[in-house]
């Protein structure tokens, strides 16, 4: 069992993206610029390279990252292309469940959480271990399996943060989805380290 500490993740994650605001932000925006004006066909290799330059901040042996390692991210094009796949796929669904009469929400709410950050987690993967989506994607399912009830809990939390930028108008998204994916990458150094299967 994974030691799930919501505090922990999300103070951490938020110090993260407070202590280095400037290339986060500049990042994020140039992350959601590109994945929409292509429609989300860049969503893998963008999400890429914020985890290149997150992941680099979260490893103090490695220099200070910049703007241009979130170009890095079409290195992992090819294998990002599952996951941007299956956040198409995750809408579509989303779309649909959202007319079951009173359960919508909620199951939205589940299969939102749960996918998104198993997309986010599988893409964090292939850039630290160079384990690509399609061979990671049944062992992070394995973790939220034998972790679900923690788990869940922390990837709701996680996107209702994330998410708030949404109400803004989606500008807040250029603030909340980097302080997401910090969120994200800060648990997702704890969960490789205390599971054997990742």
């Amino acid at each position: 069992m994974l030691d799930v500490r919501f505090s922990d993740w999300i103070q951490k994650g938020f110090e993260l993206f407070v202590n280095n605001a400037v290339v986060l932000l500049v990042g994020g925006l140039a992350a959601l610029a590109i994945s929409a004006v292509t429609l989300g066909l860049l969503t893998g290799p963008m999400i890429a390279g914020m985890a290149v330059i997150i992941l680099n901040l979260l490893d103090d042996r490695l220099s200070k990252p910049t703007l241009n390692d979130l170009f890095r991210g079409f290195d992992y094009f090819t294998a990002t292309i599952p996951v941007t796949i299956g956040f198409y796929v995750l809408a579509l669904l989303a779309f649909l469940v959202n007319y079951i009469p009173y359960l919508g929400q909620l199951i939205n709410s589940v299969i939102l959480s749960v996918g998104i950050a198993t997309g986010i987690l599988m893409i964090f993967h292939l850039v630290s271990r160079k384990i690509s989506p399609a061979d990671s994607w049944k062992s992070w399912l394995e973790v939220f399996r034998a972790n679900w009830g923690p788990l869940l809990g922390f990837y709701i939390l996680a996107l209702i943060i994330g998410g708030v930028g949404l109400l803004a108008c989606g500008v807040g998204l250029i603030v909340t989805a980097p302080i997401y994916l910090c969120i994200l990458g800060t648990a997702y150094i704890s969960m490789v380290k205390q599971s054997a299967v990742l």
